[in-house]
């Protein structure tokens, strides 16, 4: 079964206030996977607000939910307030967390990692960053930052990753992306 997102945000205007209702209206019985989507930068207060009376996280949990999508869907975050948001949230929210970012201001690598630093389990990449508007998290400038600057290693075989972007880039008609020592640069 597919997971069943649910979205929020001033961006999007389908911010979630009645979970119960949704579920109800889209007939999941039992135990569906369930990830609860928040953020799109601008609309943290309201989330937070939402998040307080636990409605949302609990429901979910209860549901079989493993985890909660925080999103900067429009690329306005910075690594601090990315930081201070995601720390907020886990440690409110039992559940793993995830965080999606849009790479806008050219930020999206500096804001997964501080994402990670905050307890993220989940970081959503693209290969070579490509994604809608400016781009997204490039999975090959996240894999150097985290394995060449902290020496971890989040077992991706780098091999195939020159193969991988020029086929990617073909077939979303992008020039082939240049490997070495930047990579992931175009969006």
């Amino acid at each position: 079964m597919e997971p069943v997102a649910l979205a929020g945000g001033t961006a999007s205007k389908t911010f979630v206030h009645d979970v119960e209702a949704i579920l109800a209206e889209a007939g999941y019985e039992g135990e569906p996977p369930l990830i609860i989507n928040g953020g799109n930068g601008g609309d943290l207060f309201e989330f937070e607000e939402y998040l307080k009376k636990q409605t949302a996280p609990r429901l979910a949990r209860e549901l079989g939910a493993e985890r909660l999508r925080y999103c900067d869907t429009v690329g306005v975050l910075d690594p601090f307030t990315t930081f201070e948001r995601l720390v907020w949230l886990k440690e409110r929210v039992d559940l793993e967390l995830e965080f999606h970012g849009h790479n806008d201001f050219g930020l999206a690598t500096a804001n997964a990692l501080a994402a990670v630093k905050a307890g993220v389990e989940w970081v959503d990449v693209t290969v070579g960053g490509m994604g809608e508007r400016a781009g997204n998290t490039s999975l090959e400038e996240l894999y150097r930052v985290i394995a060449g600057l902290y020496g971890l290693d989040p077992g991706l075989n780098t091999r195939y990753l020159p193969l991988l972007g020029r086929f990617v880039a073909r077939a979303a008609g992008r020039p082939s992306p240049e490997y070495g020592e930047k990579q992931g640069c175009y969006a």
